[in-house]
Order: C-alpha cells, then sequence, then structure tokens
C-alpha cells in the first residue's frame, strides 16, 4: 500500500474565500516498494466542520522537476516586474 504525508509546510495563504486556503508543502510519497518520493504540492484546502481537507485543484512538482519550475516562476516574476516598470514609464513619460 502506498503511503503520502506532508513533511514540511512551506507556506499557507488564506484565500478570499473563507474556509479555503492555498497550501505549498514539501511531501513524501512511498511507494508499494518502499521507496520514498519528494515532491512539492501547491494544493487548495478547504474546511469541512473545523478540519482542513485537500481539494482535487493542485499540482505535484516532482523532485527532478523542481529547479526548472522554479527558473520559470522567477522569470514569470521579472517579466510582472518589467512590465509593471514599462507601465509607469508610459503613464509618468
Amino acid at each position: 500500500m502506498s503511503d503520502s504525508r506532508e513533511l514540511q509546510r512551506l507556506v499557507t495563504f488564506e484565500r478570499e474565500r473563507e474556509g479555503e486556503q492555498l497550501r505549498i508543502s514539501l511531501d513524501e510519497f512511498v511507494d508499494d516498494r518502499g521507496v520514498a518520493h519528494h515532491y512539492i504540492s501547491v494544493r487548495l484546502w478547504y474546511q469541512k466542520d473545523g478540519k482542513w481537507l485537500p481539494t482535487k485543484k493542485g499540482v505535484t512538482i516532482r523532485q527532478r522537476e523542481i529547479m526548472d519550475v522554479g527558473k520559470a516562476l522567477r522569470a514569470g516574476l521579472d517579466g510582472i516586474n518589467e512590465a509593471q516598470c514599462e507601465q509607469r514609464v508610459r503613464r509618468e513619460g
């Protein structure tokens, strides 16, 4: 039987909808052979009867993908920052 568990919660974002959170965590999945696989989980959680439960909405980033996903997110953030700077220059110029 396979098993998955959260090793470390990296960040929790409270969402606009009450009783909803976006959680990013380092998780571990142990397969049927007993081999552990680490991954980053980005998942939406909801509260029901005082207990937090995961939704199907989310993404699992495998260990071998983490560095490339991080670079892509950084490039996206840089692009957003650059676009915001260009908008300011146009407004002020």
